[in-house]
C-alpha cells in the first residue's frame, strides 16, 4: 500500500516516516510533502492508498488539499494540534485523527485499525467536516511577541526554541528566522502550551515537535531537526525525560 505525508514540521515527518518504516512493512512511503501545490500534485501522481494530513500547512490548509483532489480514491488519517470542539466533530464522525505532539502509540493504533479495514474514510465523511474544520483552523493558537519595534504575533507551532539573552529571548522559528523579544524567557515560558514546550535549561525552550534526539550526557543534550544541539541541565533532565516519554517515544 502506497503513503504520502503531508506535513510541514519537519520533525513530523520525521518521526511518522520512521514509525511507518519501523512497524508497517506493507506500507511504502512515496514521498512527503509540506504545501498545498506540491500535495495536490503528488498525490495526483503517486495515487497513494492512505494520506497522513495535516489540517494546518504551508500555503493553505488539508482542507484546500482534499477539496482539488476530490476524484481520487484514498483514505486520510488527520493530524491536528485542534481543541476539544473541533475533536468532538472528528469522533462523532468517526474520523481517525492524531493529536500533536505525535505519540508511536497513537500512530501506530490509528494505522493498524486501517489497515484492519475497521476505519475507512469516505469523502461524505469528509464533507460533513469540512465547516467544522474551517471553523476550528481560525482557532490555531498564537501567541503575542512583544519587541523593540512593536509586537509580534506568530503560531505557537512554528516556534521552534527560545534562548535566553539577558532580560531579553531570542525566539527561533521554523523558516529559520528570529524574533528578539523584550520579555525574559520565564515570561514567555508561561504564555507557551506546558504540553508542547519544555524549559530543558536555563537558557533554553524547546518545542518538542522539532525535537529529534536525546543524547546522554551528565545533563544530555537534545537535538533539533535542523541539526542544533541544545543542552539539557542536569537537575531538569529526570523532569524532562518523563515529559518527553509522554509526549514521544523515541
Amino acid at each position: 500500500m502506497k503513503v504520502i505525508i503531508v506535513e510541514d514540521e519537519p520533525a513530523g515527518q520525521q518521526f511518522l516516516a520512521r514509525i511507518l518504516k519501523e512497524n508497517f512493512p506493507e506500507l511504502k512511503l512515496m514521498c512527503i510533502a509540506d504545501n498545498v501545490p506540491d500535495a495536490v500534485r503528488l498525490i495526483r501522481e503517486c495515487r497513494p492508498d492512505i494520506v497522513y494530513l495535516d489540517v494546518e500547512i504551508k500555503m493553505g490548509s488539508g482542507l484546500d488539499v482534499l477539496a482539488q483532489t476530490e476524484d481520487i480514491a484514498f483514505d486520510v488519517i488527520f493530524t491536528t494540534v485542534f481543541n476539544s470542539f473541533a475533536l468532538d466533530a472528528f469522533r462523532y464522525h468517526a474520523i481517525d485523527y492524531l493529536l500533536k505532539p505525535l505519540s508511536k502509540a497513537q500512530v501506530t493504533a490509528a494505522t493498524q485499525r486501517f489497515l484492519s479495514g475497521s476505519a475507512a474514510m469516505n469523502r461524505e465523511k469528509i464533507a460533513s467536516l469540512m465547516l467544522l474544520m474551517q471553523q476550528a483552523a481560525a482557532q490555531r493558537p498564537k501567541i503575542c511577541i512583544p519587541t523593540v519595534e512593536g509586537v509580534e504575533l506568530v503560531n505557537v507551532a512554528d516556534i521552534v526554541y527560545g534562548s535566553a539573552k539577558g532580560n531579553y529571548t531570542e525566539i527561533w522559528m521554523n523558516n529559520g528566522s528570529k524574533i528578539l523579544s523584550g520579555r525574559k524567557i520565564k515570561e514567555v515560558e508561561d504564555e507557551l502550551p506546558r504540553h508542547i514546550f519544555f524549559r530543558i535549561h536555563h537558557s533554553y525552550l524547546v518545542n518538542l515537535n522539532y525535537v529529534t534526539r536525546y543524547q546522554k550526557g551528565r545533563g544530555g543534550s537534545v537535538l533539533l531537526y535542523n541539526g542544533y544541539e541544545l543542552p539539557v541541565a542536569s537537575n531538569r533532565r529526570e523532569d524532562f525525560l518523563t515529559w518527553l516519554r509522554k509526549g514521544v517515544s523515541f
